[in-house]
């Protein structure tokens, strides 16, 4: 399957979703992997995880992302600008930026979201959704955005990371504090089928 949407980022960056529906046989036929992501795949045996990376790999070729990703404790580093990738079901999303650290989350919507919710979510958040599975979705993307950006371990999403109410199709305003530190992000977000996203970049 090709990709399903591209450039939406703007702003100096590269951006995309690829939507996998082929095997692992078949996506290596696009792709020639770096030596470094052939070490990668074999330190892997399942099978879901595998055919990310190599999706993600494929996506990145496609839409002109020509930069070598390492992973340094999990996270995906590139070897010029930044990188964010991420993955729901059969759906991969990357965004690079030449300058400015970068974040990216998508999520499948599903009633899966409402199990967790009195655990991630504060009073106000959930006020805030009241019950509604894609904007808890949002919410969650907008969390896991605030993480991978911030780069910090041991944050409690409940606690330390708020998202602000939003109004529809508008941008989404983000706090995180840890350690004596504040940070504000503004994210944007977009409904694609069944999936919410929300990506952004470090402007302060």
């Amino acid at each position: 399957m090709p990709i399903i949407l591209e450039n939406f980022a703007k702003n100096n960056s590269i951006s995309g979703i690829w939507k996998t529906s082929e095997s692992e046989e078949d996506l290596l036929e696009l792709i020639t992997l770096s030596d470094y992501d052939k070490n990668l795949l074999k330190q892997i045996s399942l099978q879901k995880r595998r055919l990310e990376i190599i999706a993600t790999r494929v996506l990145m070729k496609n839409i002109g992302i020509n930069r070598q990703i390492i992973y340094k404790n999990h996270i995906p580093t590139c070897n010029n600008g930044f990188i964010s990738i991420s993955h729901s079901n059969n759906l991969v999303a990357v965004i690079w930026h030449p300058t400015k650290k970068t974040t990216i989350d998508i999520e499948l919507i599903s009633e899966k979201i409402t199990r967790v919710s009195q655990k991630v979510f504060s009073n106000q958040e959930l006020l805030f959704a009241d019950n509604n599975q894609e904007i808890l979705t949002i919410l969650w993307n907008c969390k896991e955005c605030v993480y991978k950006i911030f780069q910090q371990e041991n944050i409690e999403f409940k606690k330390q990371i708020k998202v602000f109410p939003f109004e529809k199709n508008k941008k989404i305003n983000c706090s995180i504090v840890h350690n004596n530190i504040q940070k504000i992000y503004t994210f944007n977000y977009l409904i694609i089928d069944k999936f919410s996203m929300v990506w952004g970049t470090e402007d302060h």
